[in-house]
């Protein structure tokens, strides 16, 4: 929470559910919660988070499209009636949701800017200014090379430039001099290559990306649910043998629950008010939306609720350019994946006139 009272969530897994009960404790809220995507494990609290079933509470949902659906329709999808008996349109709460790509935005008096991560579907993370701190929310993403320093590099230099690839050397100016990182870090270098072009990144490569972007305070997350506490202690314990031998300063702590880190805003100067960006979605992905959800799914997918800036351009975007450049390596599977689906789409009824969900088939609009 910022100084100004703006609240910022990232994520929503399972934690959600103690934070929710802390936060309803004083009746309604207003929050804004920001998920870097929405696979499983992002959004499985959210049906749990007692601020969801306030009257009077307002939740502003930011996060990337998928290729086939809305940022609306994956995270309602997730409360559709097979897998959890409470509609997301019947919950009290107003919900707006924002789709995101690679952009800039305020939240109150924090600057947000997001930036792609290499990850099996579209994702994004978050880096929030307020004052003199500044906060990067970074997970899952992937090395984009491996092994991830150039060969002529030399001996013990963290320098941003010496990263093989572009997309690296980008997520180092992501983290740029950040005062706390909490970053990917499920994977140890030996659990690498069977767990390659899963999405995931070693504490090795985190560790150096933070190195070379002059982090203060990296924070190891997304543990692997194999690994016990004994597992991240010795994650811990490499990490910091591996700052130790890079002579630089870099402080490192896993992430637990219950944990509060407090980062001083110092002097805030005023925030110039500014909304995301509009983002595109490549030709096929735009052309399936169209075609397999109704139009007032698209305007209006929960009752009561605003799809801000939603993905129905017609023309190549950012994101696309970035997968046909090259500068992501997992994405492509998960666009050639999408490609020719004929899934249907669950998307919570527009109208309000039927408490269930209305299924849209490819086809019919």
């Amino acid at each position: 929470m910022a100084d100004d009272g703006s609240l910022l969530i990232f994520d929503c897994g399972t934690g959600a559910r103690k934070l929710g009960m802390a936060l309803a404790s004083k009746g309604a809220i207003r929050a804004h919660l920001l998920l870097t995507h929405t696979h499983g494990d992002h959004i499985q609290g959210l049906p749990f988070f007692l601020p969801a079933f306030t009257p009077g509470s307002q939740i502003t949902i930011y996060g990337p499209t998928g290729v086939d659906r809305s940022l609306a329709q994956a995270v309602g999808g997730s409360m559709d009636y097979a897998y959890f008996p409470v509609a997301l349109s019947s919950l009290p709460a107003r919900f707006d949701f924002v789709e995101v790509d690679e952009t800039d935005f305020t939240v109150g008096s924090v600057r947000i800017h997001t930036q792609f991560l290499n990850h099996t579907s579209p994702c994004v993370g978050y880096r929030a200014s307020v004052g003199s701190a500044t906060f990067v929310y970074a997970t899952d993403h992937e090395m984009n090379a491996n092994p991830w320093w150039r060969a002529d590099r030399p001996i013990g230099l963290f320098d941003p430039r010496y990263l093989a690839h572009q997309s690296d050397q980008r997520h180092a100016e992501f983290l740029k001099g950040a005062d706390v990182v909490v970053h990917d870090t499920q994977y140890a270098g030996r659990d690498l290559p069977a767990k390659s072009g899963w999405g995931h990144s070693t504490v090795e490569y985190a560790v150096d990306v933070a190195l070379a972007a002059r982090v203060k305070t990296l924070v190891l997350f997304h543990h692997d649910p194999n690994r016990d506490d004994a597992g991240i202690d010795e994650l811990i314990a490499d990490a910091e043998a591996r700052v130790a031998a890079s002579g630089l300063h870099l402080r490192v702590i896993a992430a637990s629950e219950g944990e509060e880190l407090i980062l001083d805003e110092g002097a805030t100067q005023p925030v110039v008010e500014l909304e995301p960006a509009a983002p595109i979605l490549p030709d096929d992905a735009a052309a399936r939306r169209a075609r397999g959800v109704p139009r007032a799914a698209h305007d209006g997918a929960l009752q009561g609720d605003t799809v801000h800036r939603s993905h129905r351009a017609d023309a190549a975007g950012r994101h696309d350019r970035r997968v046909r450049g090259g500068l992501h390596r997992l994405h492509p599977q998960a666009v050639r994946a999408a490609a020719g689906a004929r899934a249907c789409a669950l998307v919570a009824c527009p109208d309000g006139r039927s408490p269930g969900v209305t299924r849209a088939r490819p086809g019919r609009v």
